[in-house]
């Protein structure tokens, strides 16, 4: 069986100093918010998801009649039908739309990613069914975290360590670098309280004081998504649908 790496990009301009495999998947990760809360459009009907880089594009959006969610440093933009919250998702409303979905770091991360290679996104929600999917897959994995305004975060690194994790447990995958161990490493040392890990984040800490500390829990829950959202022609599509 041909050996399949991990990699692991603590933060989208980092991107540029990887060197990346064709065929390698690149899977991007906003655990605090954008990649759970698109998982959970998916599962309550959205047709697709437009991810899109800035507010201008997303208002103009709105305006044709798009249902827009999007915020920016955390707080939900001031025009839109929805924040970036996976509880924002879970309404009838959505149903077989195209929603337009612009965020502070997950769609920036998106866009950059999607131009490298095979695309998709990650978050703990949806971590059983991506597992099953990436180890069917003859292919490298490289895990892009989203980060903070281009800097590392706890949250998305801790994802990581947790997809590293059960990807070594299937035969065919090494980790490729120090920072695959370090997201490993970390993970494990905090697993049994992640959710009191996270919560002393700088992420976290910004949701709370902006009153939206409730979603963590839900963003931290292995197994509450059955989508897999993937890059398809400028648009993100439930490759689980198809």
């Amino acid at each position: 069986m041909p050996v399949k790496t991990i990699e692991v990009c603590l933060a989208p301009p980092l991107l540029t100093t990887l060197d990346i495999q064709p065929g390698s998947i690149l899977v991007v990760a906003d655990v605090l918010r954008a990649t759970t809360t698109i998982c959970t459009a998916f599962d309550y009907g959205a047709a697709r998801v437009f991810p899109c880089d800035d507010v201008e594009t997303a208002f103009a959006l709105k305006k044709q009649g798009y249902f827009v969610a999007g915020e920016r440093d955390g707080n939900r933009l001031d025009f839109a039908d929805a924040g970036n919250s996976p509880f924002e998702m879970m309404h009838a409303e959505i149903e077989g739309r195209t929603l337009v979905f612009t965020t502070t770091n997950g769609t920036q991360a998106i866009r950059q990613a999607s131009g490298l290679g095979k695309t998709v996104l990650g978050a703990f929600v949806n971590l059983p069914v991506l597992i099953e999917w990436l180890a069917g897959q003859n292919a490298g994995v490289i895990v892009v975290c989203a980060g903070w305004k281009n800097r590392f975060s706890l949250e998305d690194t801790l994802f990581a360590g947790a997809l590293a994790e059960s990807l070594l447990a299937h035969e065919g995958f090494i980790l490729q670098s120090d920072e695959a161990r370090m997201a490993l490493d970390l993970y494990a040392t905090v697993r049994n309280d992640l959710f009191g890990y996270v919560s002393q984040a700088s992420h976290a800490r910004r949701l709370e004081a902006s009153g939206q500390h409730d979603s963590i829990g839900y963003c931290l829950t292995p197994g509450k998504s059955m989508a897999l959202p993937v890059h398809d022609s400028g648009y993100l599509v439930n490759m689980r649908a198809k």
